[in-house]
């Protein structure tokens, strides 16, 4: 599989699809930076690094990123990049030195593939949430509404009219 390219075949994904997301290039690896494989047959993203002139390949959870970050790289006109972030999970670079309208359309799709919210940094290293997660949603059995007898508007209306008559005293 390619480098992750928005389109027909990913725009039908949803978060229940069972296959290879993204493979980024491994001669990435190579010159030092991170190359990735993200796996989500296994919900995880396997991180290939040189460390030292040994190659090391080490395999983190979905669930240890925050999101998916578009970030606007200093120094240049427009260029951005795009990385998986979290707390404790290394930084993934996913696409770097791409216009800004069509890293959004992948920054969008990569986040809806892999069901992660959407980060905005800015050039200070302020992150914004764009997107937030559900959090935990609970999905139970359906419950009967009760039963009750509907009226018409023109029955209702027809019985407040029709109210009670009012007795009245003639000024005696």
């Amino acid at each position: 599989m390619g480098p992750y390219l928005p389109g027909a075949a990913n725009s039908a994904a949803t978060c229940s699809a069972r296959e290879p997301v993204v493979v980024l290039n491994p001669v990435e690896a190579l010159k030092g930076t991170a190359a990735a494989r993200i796996d989500r047959a296994r919900d995880r993203v396997t991180v290939t690094r040189r460390i030292g002139g040994v190659l090391v390949l080490e395999a983190v959870s979905l669930r240890r990123y925050c999101g998916v970050a578009v970030r606007l790289r200093p120094g240049t006109d427009g260029l951005v990049e795009i990385a998986l972030v979290g707390e404790d999970a290394p930084q993934v670079t996913v696409v770097s030195g791409i216009e800004l309208d069509e890293a959004v359309a992948r920054w969008r799709g990569l986040g809806r593939d892999l069901c992660l919210p959407l980060i905005f940094i800015d050039e200070l290293g302020h992150s914004h949430a764009v997107t937030r997660p559900l959090g935990k949603t609970i999905v139970r059995e359906a419950l009967d509404r009760r039963s009750r007898k509907r009226v018409s508007r023109w029955k209702a209306a027809r019985r407040r009219m029709t109210s009670a008559p009012v007795k009245s005293s003639r000024g005696r």
